[in-house]
């Protein structure tokens, strides 16, 4: 699930949900991205249900899908997302730098997580030990 608006004209807005199929490494990449040696995560490949979200990112990367994941079917249907830097003023002369991906695992959706988004199903558990008061 997405957690911030990436691209809105490109469909990665907020809950957009998808299946994350690759994690990309610096070391998948040809041209060396970090100053050191150090193997860090540069970018999460996506499968999203709706092929209209992230149409623009796939074709944008569509030379690196084709150089690196032409094994893997369907592949040219997955959608890069990069992580997001954003600073933050602690106090005048200090600045701190955040690093992360917009992105998290929802194996299970909050209601709060949920209200914006169309959902075709839905699977309640009305188990026994809950109780309502």
């Amino acid at each position: 699930m997405v957690t911030a608006n990436i691209d809105v004209e490109d469909g990665l807005v907020n809950v957009a949900i998808g299946i994350l199929r690759h994690i990309g490494l610096n070391i998948d990449l040809e041209e060396e991205e970090s100053e050191s040696n150090k193997t860090k995560l540069v970018q999460l490949w996506i499968d999203f249900p709706s092929k209209d979200v992230g149409k623009l990112a796939r074709v944008q990367s569509c030379p690196h899908v084709i150089s690196k994941f032409h094994y893997i079917n369907g592949s040219w249907m997955w959608t890069p997302v990069h992580p997001r830097t954003a600073t933050i003023n602690i106090s005048s002369p200090a600045k701190c730098k955040h690093k992360q991906f917009p992105k998290f695992l929802a194996g299970v959706i909050t209601v709060h997580k949920s209200h914006v988004a169309t959902i075709d199903v839905i699977i309640y558990d009305n188990n026994k030990s809950q109780h309502n008061q």
